[in-house]
């Protein structure tokens, strides 16, 4: 069970969100999904960008859309930092769409 801290804001997310990765962890999203691992949430980006950037560095990287609004109206919590990254206990799989990796064909 995810504990939350009181502190965090919950609010509705913008249609879409984003997440970055490593292309080594791509299958495993794909799969099973976004899960916090270490971390006690997922951590969600406005823009690929940010996503790209806050990913881990390591090795090529894919940065996936999450489809929040849908997640959110299926139930999923979610809540909003004062700096604007969005946070999550997790995405089902099927809230995710990974856009055509360039090289990958």
């Amino acid at each position: 069970m995810t504990v939350v801290d009181p502190s965090l804001k919950a609010a509705p997310p913008p249609d879409t969100l984003y997440y970055g990765t490593s292309a080594t962890l791509t299958t495993t999203a794909l799969i099973e999904g976004l899960l916090p691992g270490a971390q006690s949430h997922v951590r969600l980006f406005t823009n690929p960008a940010s996503a790209r950037k806050a990913s881990d560095g390591n090795g090529k990287q894919v940065v996936f859309t999450v489809y929040a609004r849908a997640a959110y109206d299926e139930g999923q919590p979610f809540w909003v930092l004062e700096n604007g990254v969005w946070l999550t206990t997790a995405v089902e799989r099927d809230c995710l769409y990974l856009p055509p990796v360039r090289g990958a064909e």
